[in-house]
């Protein structure tokens, strides 16, 4: 009985460590993605005030700023409307944090990022998301 009662509490105990450090992880990695988010958000804000008179609502209907026109010096294709307005949502840098953390990006990491004039909410979300995990970052931006 007395043997029985040990390996009880000796599960318990080891269910509730294991729980918790599950717990403390998640709550680490809940912070981290807020704070992508939190990022994005102040440098949407930030281009939407430089780029207010250039804004097209029908284009970017939030307004912000991130969707230019169709094409430019930056920009060499089209792309799809619907992905890029999907990119302009804070919420992207959350995303993207999620999945870099969980191929293992720690804080110091050199991060490469190839990235397209077509889609700046998309660099923006990752240059976000690098910053809240505290990587590094090397852009790579292809110039047409």
């Amino acid at each position: 009985m007395k043997k029985a009662l040990m390996w009880l509490v000796t599960a318990v105990l080891a269910y509730m460590i294991f729980h918790w450090y599950q717990f403390t992880e998640m709550n680490l990695q809940a912070e981290q993605l807020y704070e992508a988010s939190v990022n994005m958000a102040q440098i949407i804000e930030w281009v939407r005030q430089k780029r207010a008179d250039s804004i097209d609502p029908e284009v970017d209907p939030n307004r912000t700023g991130l969707i230019g026109e169709e094409f430019t010096e930056l920009t060499t294709t089209v792309g799809e409307l619907e992905a890029k307005r999907t990119t302009t949502n804070p919420d992207m840098a959350a995303l993207v944090c999620y999945l870099l953390m969980k191929v293992g990006v720690k804080k110091d990491d050199c991060v490469a990022i190839g990235a397209s004039g077509s889609f700046p909410g998309l660099i923006v979300a990752t240059l976000s998301a690098c910053k809240a995990i505290g990587a590094k970052t090397c852009v790579i931006c292809s110039i047409g």
